[in-house]
């Protein structure tokens, strides 16, 4: 509602993120900067099949950590779906509870891990949850044992992939990179040049080593993703 208010008045409105679903969408929103969510998951369940392949893991058995409340995330988890499927089917997601913040991912993942003691991996569909991962895995003495692909980057993030005992790969979508799309739509917009199609495209990531997490750290030395 307060979207077609918004545009009811003349008032573009540039979405970044997440957004309202078609045909709300192009009829509403002038612009909406979006990583390809499905991208998102697809590259983060290739780096999960690399390393399980990697372990000899043929049928691992997962947990997902969600933000599925908002479509972004349903969509992240069907693109890791997508690449797990392809690549190795013998996988299966065995629990697929919602998170919350870092707190409530950890216990999210606690409960998950009590569950299924035998789990392979958490899927974490964004940054609290791979935090809540990390830790549950580590309090739960799983080091060795389950690890965990993530999704959003941050320097605690980072340092961790660079530990590289738990985190074994994470992607991301930079929040600089997409801050810059958004006001360039913006002002485009204001401007009189409204983009071609309303989703403007933004570069999704993979992080996969402790080199490249090196690597982010240095270029983001601020702290800012």
């Amino acid at each position: 509602p307060s979207i077609k208010s918004a545009y009811d008045a003349k008032i573009p409105v540039i979405c970044y993120n997440t957004c309202i679903q078609d045909p709300e969408l192009t009829k509403y929103v002038s612009a909406y900067t979006l990583g390809d969510p499905v991208q998102f998951g697809y590259k983060l369940g290739v780096a999960a099949v690399t390393y399980f392949q990697s372990k000899g893991i043929t049928a691992p058995k997962i947990g997902v950590v969600n933000c599925e409340f908002v479509e972004v995330c349903v969509q992240r988890r069907a693109g890791f779906d997508k690449a797990m499927k392809e690549k190795l089917p013998g996988y299966s997601i065995v629990a697929n509870q919602k998170g919350g913040d870092a707190s409530a991912s950890l216990t999210a993942a606690q409960n998950m891990l009590a569950a299924h003691p035998d789990l392979d991996a958490f899927m974490s569909e964004y940054g609290d949850a791979t935090v809540g991962a990390i830790k549950a895995v580590t309090h739960g003495n799983r080091v060795g044992k389950t690890v965990v692909f993530g999704g959003d980057m941050t320097t605690d993030i980072a340092n961790a992939l660079k530990d590289n005992t738990i985190l074994k790969a994470e992607v991301d979508i930079s929040g600089l990179v997409m801050g810059k799309a958004a006001i360039k739509a913006a002002m485009d917009v204001v401007a009189g040049k409204k983009p071609a199609k309303v989703i403007v495209p933004v570069p999704v990531d993979i992080y996969s080593t402790p080199a490249q997490a090196v690597a982010w750290l240095t270029a983001h030395s601020d702290g800012i993703p």
